[in-house]
């Protein structure tokens, strides 16, 4: 097919953030048949686009190779020469991550002629809602709703996808009550204790009714897991196991997924499945959401310091996170007993 348009869309990371992206280009592709969307993105979230004609998939070579300024512009130019050869030339950038690598790459693209946007990251509204004193306590705007907005400022049509989202709830035709737990995130203010984790998952593995499945990756979270599954009955650990596409198949079959503020509650997000996230230093005001997740399901202390941070990666004033540890187990438990009221009842 002959595309009108080839936009460039450009996240590098993280995960999470890509994923926030995966409803909004599904739509927009859709929406604009005759225009070609050229997404870089990291490797691993190929798998969400395929066989979407007019998505052509770019995995990012720029975080392997820990690319400088010299090689952004050297991609660049290779990227520019490659789809020109292509018959889809680059006509427009859409930068929805906004750090150097990426201003690198679209003002060679500028330079070159070709229209750009890029993200408004509002990190006044961000300081002003995480500061210690006087906070701004109100919702910012949600992060796919940023991305919406820079596929405005090209001159597509507002599709308003960040503002009509269906709510994400589906419960199996399984006999048991399927629960998947996330435990593990990469900042410290957003872990819930681990210990707080192992009590949850005994209390609900001794419910014949529960069946639980356990998410994570990397050598010391798979080890930790998979211990859990050898000692509490009804566990299963897929830790380790699968590609993300093959995760997001297993929990698009859950009734629950239980994660941290974490690229797994937008993982489960994707594919619809009701999450129960538990959120410490961060706070769903700051945007990150998952979407079409219901905010009475997000679990949070309202304290005087909270939100503090808006990746979870400031040490914590109080030394101790009470914002994560003030969240006990029974109340994790009783959460998902609440929402998945019906299932074997």
């Amino acid at each position: 097919m002959a595309y009108s348009k080839n936009i460039l869309v450009v996240r590098l990371s993280a995960l999470g953030d890509i994923l926030i992206s995966v409803p909004l280009i599904k739509a927009y592709a859709a929406a604009n048949p005759k225009v070609l969307f050229t997404l870089l993105f990291a490797p691993a979230t190929e798998g969400f686009f395929k066989d979407i004609e007019n998505v052509k998939f770019i995995p990012d070579p720029l975080k392997k190779q820990k690319a400088g300024v010299t090689k952004v512009l050297k991609f660049a130019r290779e990227l520019s020469r490659n789809a020109k050869e292509q018959g889809t030339p680059v006509t427009m950038v859409a930068d929805i991550h906004d750090v150097l690598r990426t201003k690198v790459l679209r003002t060679w693209f500028k330079l070159s002629g070709v229209k750009c946007a890029s993200i408004d990251k509002e990190r006044s509204q961000r300081r002003a809602l995480t500061r210690e004193k006087n906070k701004v306590f109100a919702p910012i705007k949600s992060s796919m709703r940023k991305y919406e907005e820079v596929f405005v400022r090209l001159g597509l049509k507002d599709l308003n996808v960040s503002g009509n989202q269906a709510e994400a709830r589906h419960l199996s035709p399984s006999p048991y009550r399927k629960i998947g737990i996330a435990p593990f995130t990469a900042e410290k203010g957003k872990q819930w204790p681990l210990e707080y984790v192992e009590e949850s998952i005994r209390i609900l593995s001794a419910d014949p009714n529960n069946r639980i499945f356990l998410f994570g990756g990397g050598k010391s979270e798979v080890q930790f897991l998979s211990s859990l599954a050898e000692k509490y009955p009804n566990t299963v650990s897929e830790a380790g196991k699968h590609k993300l596409i093959e995760e997001a198949a297993i929990i698009a079959g859950l009734d629950v997924m239980v994660t941290m503020d974490s690229a797994n509650m937008h993982l489960a997000s994707v594919v619809g499945t009701a999450v129960i996230s538990i959120w410490g230093a961060t706070h769903p005001y700051a945007g990150f959401y998952g979407y079409g997740q219901n905010p009475s399901w997000a679990m949070g202390l309202e304290m005087p310091c909270r939100p503090c941070s808006i990746y979870g990666n400031k040490p914590c004033t109080k030394g101790d996170y009470p914002c994560l540890r003030g969240i006990k187990p029974q109340d994790l438990v009783d959460k998902i007993i609440k929402l998945t009221a019906g299932v074997n009842q």
